[in-house]
């Protein structure tokens, strides 16, 4: 993908992200309103209901049981009435409520007294026109307070409101009672009207709840789990299409990069061949045996090479799609690695290296694929040979431990940072090198290929290494009777 087209994508993926959280942050702030209102609403009718119960409890304490009467009290027009009759206000006016029960009948009487001159506060008339001072109103309305306290607890409780809560008192001047004065400036999550709670005095009630948040956001608790999910799925959807960006990058880069080195590797031993036939057909070597048998040995060297190459391509693509398709046979792996540094024995020789292999006193005897075994040795003979440079000595070894067969690869080469000592049996990929080993051309298939030849035989194979000191391949295969 090009530079800026990636650019591009990642701010539009970014931008996408964005938007989306805003339109969630926005549902959810219109969800939060719309849900505190429907709280206050249920509030609101919870008080209003629990202020018309407790005057419908209180006009029957101590008197004659009236049902009409005490119902009358609960219905929506005494309630206006008395809404109306409390909230009336006038110079030097005050009201005065009255009722009366007898064996048959019961009366309220509401009035309004306007007097001529002002008169002192501190006396104020109560029901059937009684003087009773503050004290005493307070003591008389204690009783229908607590009862009141107790519904509202109740209610809240119905509604799982579990918040602290005040009860603003009002006296009959409409001040707020001088026992709360913290009301005076708070800003509270709600306040409700003011309420009558006794059907004979003028106090009034109003509930504040300082906050409410805790219990609107647990009733949005489904449309915040909705949110944070749809929210989490946007985010692991985007991280998968980011990391789906940079594989594609990472194999367009790889796939460059392979088409480049199997190129070098391709031209390498084509290149050797036709220099190798000019020159037995220039300087007529078929009058020279010996030369003409040393460049054959070259030409023959090569073209293995590059059967070796093509055959690795092959088999790296052919080991997914049939990993179980193997020639198995039973036979002793040390003679197979004989073999193998055999054929290579050219090939050591020319890189001026040494090649050494102690076997075991016994026969170690595995089933597997000769060939595909082979090849993985001459991968990592072949390795040791390309990156240790001039007189590398390769060091190999064979022995049985337990019921597994162990041989040991091992170089006085640069050796392999830890860093990429997991990265180099993955697909195409070489470790960075340094100094004259940077020249070196590879295709990044080799070890990836030997690491499944070596597990489709059941087998596993670790990596030891450190800079400048060399690398160790180990090998463990299970082991198998010769019966």
């Amino acid at each position: 993908m090009h530079p800026t087209k990636k650019i591009i994508a990642y701010v539009l993926i970014l931008v996408t992200l964005l938007v989306t959280i805003s339109l969630q942050i926005f549902w959810l702030r219109n969800v939060y309103r719309g849900e505190k209102q429907r709280l206050d609403d249920r509030l609101e009718y919870m008080i209003a209901n629990a202020a018309s119960r407790n005057m419908y409890d209180f006009a029957g304490i101590n008197k004659n049981d009236s049902s009409s009467f005490r119902m009358f009290l609960k219905s929506a027009p005494w309630l206006k009435l008395r809404q109306g009759f409390d909230e009336a206000q006038s110079e030097n006016m005050f009201r005065v409520f009255s009722e009366e029960h007898y064996k048959d009948s019961s009366y309220i009487a509401l009035k309004f007294i306007f007097y001529t001159k002002p008169r002192p506060r501190s006396k104020v008339p109560g029901s059937q026109g009684q003087i009773f001072s503050m004290e005493e109103r307070q003591h008389m309305d204690s009783l229908a307070l607590n009862q009141m306290r107790i519904k509202i607890e109740k209610g809240m409780h119905d509604l799982k409101v579990n918040q602290p809560y005040h009860l603003r008192l009002f006296d009959y001047t409409w001040r707020s009672n001088k026992n709360a004065p913290e009301f005076r400036t708070l800003a509270p999550a709600f306040l409700s009207r003011l309420y009558s709670y006794d059907l004979e005095l003028f106090h009034k009630f109003q509930l504040v709840i300082p906050s409410l948040t805790r219990t609107v956001i647990y009733e949005m608790r489904y449309q915040i789990a909705s949110s944070m999910l749809m929210i989490g799925l946007t985010f692991v959807a985007f991280f998968l299409i980011y990391r789906l960006f940079n594989a594609q990058q990472l194999y367009a880069d790889v796939r460059e990069s392979f088409i480049s080195n199997v190129t070098h590797e391709l031209k390498t031993p084509v290149s050797t061949v036709m220099l190798a036939i000019n020159s037995i057909r220039k300087f007529q070597l078929n009058q020279n045996p010996q030369l003409l048998e040393e460049y054959l040995n070259i030409s023959e060297q090569e073209l293995g090479r590059l059967t070796l190459l093509i055959d690795r391509v092959l088999n790296t693509q052919g080991m997914e799609k049939s990993a179980d398709q193997l020639n198995l046979q039973l036979f002793d792996i040390q003679v197979l690695i004989l073999e193998v540094i055999e054929r290579m024995k050219i090939l050591i020789a020319q890189n001026g290296g040494t090649c050494n292999f102690r076997q075991d006193s016994e026969p170690c005897f595995v089933l597997g694929d000769q060939f595909e075994l082979g090849n993985v040795f001459y991968n990592l003979i072949e390795n040791a040979l390309k990156y240790g440079q001039k007189g590398v000595l390769i060091e190999l070894s064979c022995y049985h431990k337990g019921k597994s067969v162990i041989i040991s690869v091992q170089d006085n080469g640069p050796g392999i940072d830890p860093e990429y000592q997991q990265k180099v049996f993955e697909r195409f990929f070489r470790a960075p090198l340094q100094g004259e080993v940077r020249q070196v051309k590879g295709s990044g298939l080799g070890l990836n290929y030997v690491r499944q030849v070596i597990t489709e035989h059941y087998g596993h194979i670790s990596l030891k290494s450190q800079l400048h000191k060399g690398c160790t391949f180990i090998i463990n295969l299970p082991v198998h009777n010769e019966s």
